[in-house]
């Protein structure tokens, strides 16, 4: 398949891209420190912004369109603007992260920000304040992946040894850390959570994940938060008491994973065609 366009701007390599909710924006973080806003409608670059002082490693897009959020080596994420080419928010600084920010995510409200580091911690921030809500903690090696859920009460943060906590973000509260089948340590590089039916039930969820091996696993959410609100604690149980599926890709390496609108599961990775 052959490329619609070609977008020219960055000098390094891209870690990351996301696209606008309406699929008319594309935004992108690089080796080069910068974070670009791209439209695709004219497959051009509107907009550069170059405050960060070392690589981006992840960018994602508003659900509400409007911001861009950004996380760096220098510690900080920043929330953008197209309006603007200086950052709106920047959220580190004193009570922020000793490392790199690995990765963050939007709540569906756009009212908070998430961000997850190489400090093996996952901070919560009010995006109308730019202050920090919630530090919470748990895993033993740098957060590498986070997802949330569509109701936005929980959370999913992943590392870089395959182990994976789910959090109630709503009280703060450690729900549950699970320590993924098969992974060989290898680092939960993506994770999304299924939609649910309605914000009155947001048990009916699932979350799939991937640690660029040859497959996905599907995992039982409603069964461990159900099991921890009975006991009232963190519970450490094996993995197997949750995992509903792993559905294998032969030879292909499975880098993203993301549910559409209508639960539909898409899954990418890196072809290796047969010699």
């Amino acid at each position: 398949m052959n490329p619609q366009a070609k977008l020219l701007g960055h000098c390094g390599p891209v870690f990351s891209t996301n696209n606008s909710p309406d699929f008319k924006w594309l935004v992108s973080g690089s080796e080069d420190c910068s974070v670009r806003l791209w439209s695709l409608d004219y497959p051009s670059c509107i907009m550069s912004f170059n405050e960060h002082d070392g690589p981006v490693w992840d960018v994602q897009y508003c659900p509400l369109e409007y911001y861009m959020l950004s996380s760096s080596y220098d510690r900080t994420a920043r929330l953008w603007t197209s309006k603007q080419n200086k950052s709106v928010r920047i959220f580190g600084g004193d009570g922020g992260h000793n490392e790199d920010v690995t990765c963050s995510v939007f709540t569906p409200d756009a009212l908070m920000v998430i961000t997850g580091s190489a400090d093996k911690t996952i901070k919560i921030w009010d995006v109308g304040k730019g202050k920090k809500m919630a530090d919470l903690t748990g895993h033993d090696a740098s957060i590498s992946s986070l997802a949330i859920s569509s109701t936005g009460r929980y959370l999913a943060s992943g590392d870089e040894k395959g182990s994976v906590i789910l959090w109630d973000i709503k009280y703060g509260e450690h729900v549950k850390k699970i320590k993924m089948l098969k992974t060989s340590n290898q680092p939960i590089i993506s994770m999304a959570f299924s939609n649910a039916v309605s914000k009155e039930r947001c048990d009916d969820i699932i979350l799939v994940t991937c640690c660029n091996e040859n497959y996905i696993s599907l995992w039982n959410i409603q069964e461990a938060l159900h099991e921890t609100e009975s006991k009232h604690k963190l519970a450490m149980n094996s993995a197997d008491n949750y995992l509903i599926k792993q559905y294998n890709t032969k030879d292909t390496p499975v880098i993203d994973v993301q549910f559409t609108r209508r639960n539909l599961l898409l899954a990418g990775g890196i072809y290796n065609s047969p010699e």
